[in-house]
């Protein structure tokens, strides 16, 4: 016995050509993860008492990578004619930083709706 849904697959047909395999990502449900996996770390405070904002966007890169179970993408950095970006995993900070911030900004609102729920 376990959890129903443990795993969410992403679509991104917007961001698939046609005739081309599925854009997609398969995360772990960030409603059935430890509240530890969802909390970015390793976070730098500036001279105002703030988080960097780099430093910041590098931890939540390490949560949404943790997340990433598989998936076909690719790399929205290379603008050569076909940029698909091994998902060997595990995946890290470094390959979310090159995924399509689409890909990215839907990870972390899944996120944010465990976090913050309304």
């Amino acid at each position: 016995m376990g959890y129903a849904n443990r795993r969410v697959h992403l679509a991104f047909p917007e961001l698939t050509e046609d005739g081309d395999r599925e854009i997609h990502v398969v995360v772990k449900n960030p409603k059935v993860v430890p509240l530890d996996e969802l909390q970015p770390s390793d976070v730098t405070l500036g001279a105002n008492g703030q988080p960097d904002e780099a430093s910041a966007r590098i931890a939540m890169y390490k949560v949404v990578a943790n997340l990433i179970l598989a998936g076909h993408v690719y790399d929205a950095t290379n603008f050569d004619e076909d940029p698909q970006l091994p998902m060997s995993l595990p995946i890290k900070a470094d390959d979310v930083a090159r995924l399509p911030w689409e890909i990215v900004k839907t990870v972390t609102d899944l996120i944010q709706e465990v976090m913050n729920p309304s």
